[in-house]
């Protein structure tokens, strides 16, 4: 392999490459956004007398080059890092997930859309991002990894009213397994449930409480009440 003869010319280095497709969909009421695309990216790493050298693109076919900018950073200074170095492994990590067209998925969730009509619904929005990346890992030593993984999001938002009374329902679902892991009846259905709940739900008591906050959670709280308000007239200063 042609990788792995150029990593064979240094006493250390290693390559990784990651190669990825996403697709995002958002259906607000009657307006459909459709995005679809491909990334890529590659860095590689080669230790000279002790010292690192790294160097990293986006661009494919330039792997010869960026050992050489790596090499070269590396032998500037001498350092003090030493590596062990074990069996080399060989291993597949695959996600054995099937690749759903954008097209598919639009129509999947259009269908589901319909599930977010009821009382009192006066707007239904819908979004997916879906994505599979597939990762390689090589070194000199002849290590071959490759790894596939799959991300996959949905939200549903189902805004009801009543009078003056406004107020959303939001549902979300996430897998790892592809997007026809996900129930997206389920999803468009509790986001309208909610809506149509809240909207019948007492008010809150007003008043000054006793309470007890989790010392992780009240710099959060903090700053959702004061923290974007301030950032609003950072904004408007501008």
């Amino acid at each position: 392999m042609e990788i792995r003869r150029l990593l064979e010319r240094y006493d250390y280095a290693e390559l990784r490459q990651e190669k990825s497709r996403d697709s995002v969909i958002r259906i607000s009421d009657g307006e459909i956004r459709v995005s679809a695309g491909t990334s890529y990216g590659v860095s590689v790493r080669v230790l000279k007398n002790g010292s690192w050298g790294f160097a990293s693109s986006n661009k494919k076919g330039n792997i010869k080059e960026l050992l050489k900018k790596a090499h070269c950073l590396a032998g500037l200074d001498k350092g003090k890092v030493k590596i062990a170095k074990p069996k080399p492994a060989k291993k597949t990590i695959s996600a054995g997930v099937k690749t759903i067209p954008a097209d598919e998925q639009l129509k999947e969730l259009l269908e589901a859309k319909k599930a977010m009509i009821g009382k009192n619904i006066i707007s239904q929005k819908i979004s997916a991002s879906d994505s599979v990346t597939k990762k390689e890992f090589y070194n000199s030593e002849g290590a071959e990894i490759f790894q596939e993984e799959s991300h996959t999001y949905v939200g549903c938002v189902c805004t009801a009213r009543s009078g003056e009374d406004l107020l959303r329902g939001v549902e979300t679902a996430g897998s790892r397994k592809g997007f026809h892991s996900i129930d997206l009846d389920r999803t468009a259905c509790a986001s309208r449930k909610k809506a149509q709940m809240l909207l019948g739900a007492p008010i809150a008591p007003r008043g000054r409480f006793t309470v007890v906050l989790d010392p992780e959670m009240s710099g959060v709280f903090a700053h959702e009440a004061l923290g974007h308000a301030v950032e609003a007239d950072s904004v408007i200063d501008r």
